[in-house]
């Protein structure tokens, strides 16, 4: 299932990615972070558009499997990109918020049951590293509840690195 907001995205990356490759071409390899990743079907598309390193991030144990199922299914294609799946949870970038939001979460990647301590140890060993940025930072429909927006802005300002573009399509 892909978002309405991919179409809009997938425009902005096949005008314009290029220019941002080209622009980041004297300083090294482009690296792409993207963000509630989903299916990862931004970040593939990056990959081959010219991204060189594509980490995907999203929160649920089972989202991050199914991420690792499609960097699996579309490593070949994306010859020459490293790609790498990590969990980020946005709403740790504001202090207290993850407390507050109480958001549900299941060991088994659903939003609801599932084995919470199963959960927490799954996101503590494939946690994005904190101090890592990204010159480009890709989501696609990622704010759909309260409290992400703020929790979204947090965690661009603290992964963005400068200079860098974070493009996003919101539904």
């Amino acid at each position: 299932y892909t978002w309405a907001g991919f179409f809009k995205e997938r425009r902005f990356l096949l005008l314009e990615f290029p220019l941002l490759r080209a622009a980041r071409g004297a300083r090294g390899p482009l690296r792409v972070l993207e963000v509630g990743a989903g299916c990862g079907v931004v970040g593939f598309l990056a990959a081959r558009l010219g991204a060189r390193r594509v980490t995907f991030t999203d929160y649920l144990p089972g989202l991050l499997s199914n991420l690792d199922r499609s960097v699996e299914l579309n490593a070949e294609a994306c010859d020459g990109c490293e790609l790498r799946v990590a969990h980020l949870e946005w709403l740790s970038a504001v202090p207290g918020l993850s407390e507050e939001a109480k958001r549900p979460v299941g060991g088994d990647g659903s939003c609801s049951g599932g084995d919470a301590s199963a959960f927490a140890s799954i996101a503590a060993a494939r946690r994005l590293p904190d101090d890592e940025t990204f010159p480009v930072i890709l989501g696609s429909d990622v704010c759909y509840e309260d409290p992400l927006p703020e929790a979204l802005a947090h965690t661009l300002s603290k992964r963005l690195a400068t200079p860098g573009v974070a493009w996003l399509t919101l539904p």
